[in-house]
């Protein structure tokens, strides 16, 4: 009985733990979806932790850069966002139930579609081995990418040897290095461009991988002129 016991409180504090790490997440979007200002009550209710873990989820958000107005009585309204395209702004908007649901942001990165190919076959870190951060250590890649890259994986487990997960996405403020068609290059600014790449393991055969493109073109204009309305067209083959 005391060892069923003590399993117990363990699996209840790794559920637990496990839900906590997307609370911020659903707290943004439980403000973003209110017209008005959320009590901690009902947030606490909605997420399915106390009253003082969302006091604490909302300091962190405000240290994040989320304007989030607080007032007796009434609750929480978020006033303004950070502008960055980093996992938690882009997670609390998804609901997905594949494409998205693992972010990994860079605030600088070579290349997201070689990203996205190492973790996808599994390299972990990405591109192995030690590097140098300049003042003579070696650190792991995993370390120079938190360091010198601003890597942020939004909270989710890495993605071992089996290769990342179907819908992982990569997004970066700032690509240096970017790869298209017949091998050319680009760079991306920061903060002038969208650079993401999305890693799909689809169930068709091999012949019919490359409308995956067409769709993902088509699914990415239809969304942009139903959010927006302003005529978003597409340029073959993937251009929109």
């Amino acid at each position: 009985m005391v060892r069923l016991r003590l399993m117990w409180r363990r699996r209840k504090r790794k559920l637990e733990g496990t839900s906590l790490m997307d609370s911020k997440n659903e707290i943004l979007r439980a403000l973003r979806e209110s017209s008005g200002a959320v009590s901690g009550q009902e947030l606490s209710e909605k997420i399915g932790v106390s009253r003082t873990a969302v006091w604490k989820h909302i300091r962190a958000l405000q240290e994040e850069g989320y304007a989030i107005e607080a007032a007796n009585k009434k609750g929480y309204r978020l006033v303004g966002v950070p502008d960055t395209i980093a996992s938690r702004e882009v997670g609390s908007r998804l609901h997905t139930k594949r494409m998205g649901r693992e972010i990994r942001y860079f605030a600088t990165i070579d290349s997201t579609n070689q990203y996205a190919k190492r973790i996808a076959e599994g390299e972990w870190p990405p591109g192995g081995g030690a590097a140098s951060t300049g003042d003579g250590t070696e650190q792991s890649r995993a370390g120079i990418a938190a360091a010198m890259y601003g890597v942020d994986h939004g909270g989710l487990q890495g993605s071992g040897t089996a290769g990342a997960r179907d819908g992982t996405l990569i997004i970066a403020d700032e690509q240096t290095a970017g790869k298209g068609r017949s091998g050319r290059h680009w760079v991306t600014p920061p903060k002038e461009a969208i650079a993401f790449s999305l890693i799909l393991r689809p169930k068709l055969a091999p012949e019919l991988i490359s409308q995956v493109t067409l769709v993902m073109g088509l699914a990415v204009a239809h969304a942009i002129n139903s959010l927006y309305r302003i005529g978003a067209g597409i340029k073959w083959p993937n251009d929109v």
